[in-house]
Order: C-alpha cells, then sequence, then structure tokens
C-alpha cells in the first residue's frame, strides 16, 4: 500500500474551472446510515452470480474534493480513500458507508438512504466482466488474495480480535467546501489514548466527542474488537464507530489517518 500513502503526501489540486473543461464534477456527501434493508423490491429474484466476490472486501481509490478558500476561490484535491462493499449470493452488494457491525449487514432488496445515495445495489458476473448499479461494465477477475475489479484489487476484510491494540500517533486532515477537520491520537498498547486539544472533527467522529480547544489534551480508553473501535474520553462523550487497520494507516469512523513517522 505505498501507492496510496504517497498520493496522499502529494494530493494535486485543480481549478473550479479546469475540473469542469476536465471532470465534469467531485465530491460528495458524508453518510452515516446503516440500515441496508428496505427499499422498492426488485421485479423478481436478481440472478445469482455463478463467480462472484462473496463477503466483506476493501480497496482504495483517490477522490476529488472540493475546498473553497475564503476569496471565494474553489478548488479540488485528489484524496486518497478507501472504499468498502459487501457481497451477497443474491445478485446484491452494499455500497453504503462501512459500519460498527459491517458483518450484520443484509441486503435483501435494492436500497437508498435518506440522502437518495445508494446502499444496496444489484450486480451481474458476463463474460469477465461485473456490473455493478447503471455503472458500466468493468473487468472482474479471481486473484491470490481476492479479486480485481477494473484493475483494482479488492481484499477479504478482516474482522480484528478483541485485544488488538496501536501504539503510535496518527494524524488526520481533510477539508470538504470551506470546512476543514484535522485529528491527533496518541495510542498507547496499554488501552490507552491522548487526543489532541486543538482537534476539530467534521463528520461521524465529532458525534462522539470535540477537542478541548485551547484548554489541555484529552485522555480516555480505547477499545478494538471487530470492525469498530470504542473510545471513552475522560469528560466527554464516548462511542463506537468504524475502524480499519492497514499498515501504518487507519480509518476511524470516516477519516483516513497516517502514522506520524
Amino acid at each position: 500500500m505505498n501507492e496510496p500513502h504517497a498520493m496522499w503526501r502529494h494530493c494535486a489540486a485543480v481549478s473550479l474551472l479546469t475540473l469542469l473543461a476536465a471532470c465534469g464534477g467531485g465530491g460528495g456527501d458524508d453518510n452515516t446510515g446503516t440500515a441496508a434493508n428496505g427499499g422498492t423490491p426488485p421485479s423478481g429474484n436478481p440472478a445469482t452470480p455463478l463467480d462472484h466476490p462473496s463477503g466483506l472486501y476493501w480497496s482504495w481509490t483517490t477522490e476529488l474534493t472540493p475546498f473553497t478558500n475564503p476569496q471565494g476561490f474553489t478548488y479540488y484535491y485528489n484524496v486518497f480513500k478507501y472504499t468498502y462493499a459487501k457481497y451477497f449470493d443474491n445478485g446484491l452488494v452494499y455500497v453504503g458507508p462501512p459500519t460498527p457491525d459491517f458483518d450484520a449487514v443484509q441486503c435483501t432488496a435494492p436500497s437508498k438512504d435518506a440522502d437518495g445515495n445508494d446502499l444496496c445495489v444489484s450486480y451481474s458476473v458476463s463474460n469477465g466482466q461485473i456490473t455493478i448499479g447503471s455503472e458500466t461494465p468493468v473487468a472482474l477477475q479471481k486473484t491470490a488474495g481476492g479479486w480485481s475489479i477494473d484493475g483494482r484489487e479488492l481484499k477479504p476484510l478482516a474482522v480484528l480480535p478483541a485485544g488488538t491494540t496501536l501504539d503510535g500517533s496518527y494524524t488526520s486532515r481533510s477539508c470538504y467546501m470551506a470546512l476543514c477537520s484535522q485529528a491527533n491520537f496518541v495510542f498507547k498498547p496499554d488501552g490507552t489514548f491522548t487526543a489532541s486539544r486543538f482537534n476539530s472533527y467534521a463528520n461521524t467522529i465529532g458525534d462522539v466527542f470535540v477537542g478541548s480547544g485551547g484548554g489541555s489534551d484529552q485522555t480516555g480508553t480505547y477499545r478494538i474488537e471487530g470492525h469498530a473501535i470504542t473510545m471513552n474520553p475522560q469528560g466527554a462523550k464516548g462511542g463506537r464507530v468504524f475502524f480499519f487497520v492497514d499498515g501504518t494507516s487507519l480509518q476511524i469512523g470516516e477519516d483516513w489517518y497516517s502514522k506520524d513517522e
């Protein structure tokens, strides 16, 4: 995974005019819905693909994300992002945001979240290609470690055993439109962490707790198990959010963290 790490350090920015001429758009909404059942039932049962991914998988991509500076000029940054999917044998795949209880997510019919974003969509496999929802068919190939879709490796998403711990300082920085967030956590193997007093959160982890802003750093305890991390800071609201670890990179909630050197 060295290539994604390099992409993070060398994000490219293009102006809005360049983007409209060459790319046509970018960015997206942050959504945290986890209910995958429901929606309008499909007409008939989806055809079960004969040779297809089955279960939880992860991969990565880059995504154009907008940022508007104080002068009102919008730039788009090519930002690294982990992606996740859960394939079912009934011809449906969950493409919504990852959840702390990912193993429990089910797709019984196509569905969308409250903002109209896809949660469960149909997929089909034919002649070495996979079609997901309304997307263009792309190459599908079995690999030694999982699958390859359109040349991008798809790896099984394993659960993390209880007792998994971290050791080190991790930092995340992200911006969307005029709103930016940054966060730094120092995790210790004894199950404790320190959150910087300068932390600011712009998405799901902000529902768990916020930095004390100019006061003192926060300390607390954490526990990792399955696809989740439970963080309990002293004197602030704690909670349980999605968690993923890939070498020296983490995803906590919706944000990607890189280990500080």
